[in-house]
């Protein structure tokens, strides 16, 4: 039991050699809630159930576990484990995971509630950093020129299109089919996070984009952008999304390095979203509950967060030309 990285104790040690008949191992269990997932579709959470599962074989040798085994000390050792390699909101997914199925299991009786070790660990967590464009940034972005039809091309296509779009997320802007999603001169989608009906009214740029792919790169797939087709089945466009949007990060970095813009490693795809936001508040003097109402929010304090979160940033570059 030492080389598996689990502390000897003869309840344990009783429970894993004369009691294995009577309860589902961990590693079977995640096996089954990983099965599980896959036949409902639901690719991302099978994904982050398997990153977590793997990640327990690693620290414990590959040698299965009983649910018993799962207390306190061996959260704290596998949180000590997790550390040098990982950033702390990538071990709070991983140990999240782990609460969860370890929640599932006692609601199959698998082990009991008392038993629960994560009523007395806590999950340590992080707020990331936000990275929001400015509207004269926004412009630079929208302006710049590379060769049509390149990776940096389709970049600032998607990342604009996302701007001037609410700040719809890469998933739901990729799932968008030209005759599901376009009514006359509205967008219509539902966002895949929240279940929230969209419709938004295609400006004049926005029109120049769907143009663009609507003569040049609809290629009978019926999806408005080029990553999708309907011969992949649902894991298939997952993947393809999850390796587009890793792609349209890198070049867009290469974008905002070239453009001079203030820490360009930290500009993803996602800060278009932050950036309509906080331009729509900073800019533009929209009231919060309308900004609220067009990124889907179900109140204006989760706005007013998400809004906050970007001073840091103003203080940061005042800073640097202290000197």
């Amino acid at each position: 039991m030492i080389r598996e990285n689990i502390e000897f104790t003869f309840p344990k040690f009783e429970q894993r050699y004369f009691n294995k008949s009577k309860s589902v191992t961990v590693f079977q269990f995640f096996d089954q809630l990983i099965n599980d997932l896959e036949k409902r579709e639901k690719y991302g959470n099978q994904r982050v159930y398997k990153d977590c599962l793997n990640a327990i074989k690693r620290f414990v040798g590959n040698v299965d576990l009983s649910w018993q085994e799962i207390d306190y000390s061996f959260l704290t050792r596998f949180e000590t484990y997790l550390t040098p390699t990982n950033k702390i909101n990538s071990i709070s997914v991983t140990m999240r995971t782990l609460r969860a199925a370890y929640g599932k299991a006692i609601n199959e009786r698998i082990v009991k509630e008392q038993n629960n070790p994560f009523k007395k660990y806590k999950i340590k967590s992080e707020v990331p950093e936000k990275r929001a464009l400015s509207y004269d940034q926004i412009k630079k972005l929208n302006d710049y020129q590379s060769i049509e039809g390149s990776e940096l091309w389709h970049t600032k296509n998607y990342c604009i299109f996302s701007f001037l779009n609410r700040g719809i997320n890469f998933t739901d802007m990729m799932y968008l089919r030209w005759d599901d999603n376009i009514e006359g001169d509205r967008i219509k989608y539902k966002r895949s996070k929240t279940g929230k009906l969209f419709s938004i009214k295609i400006s004049t740029k926005t029109q120049e984009i769907l143009d663009r792919y609507a003569v040049d790169y609809n290629t009978k797939t019926g999806y408005i952008f080029p990553v999708l087709s309907d011969q992949l089945n649902e894991k298939s466009k997952r993947i393809k999304i999850r390796n587009s949007i890793q792609t349209t990060n890198k070049y867009l970095k290469i974008i905002c390095k070239e453009l001079g813009f203030y820490r360009s490693d930290k500009i993803t795809f996602y800060s278009m979203r932050h950036s309509f936001a906080s331009i729509l508040k900073k800019d533009k003097n929209i009231p919060v509950a309308v900004i609220s109402e067009m990124l889907g929010h179900k109140d204006e304090k989760t706005t007013q967060v998400y809004l906050d979160s970007f001073a840091n940033e103003e203080l940061d570059k005042a800073n640097e030309g202290l000197l």
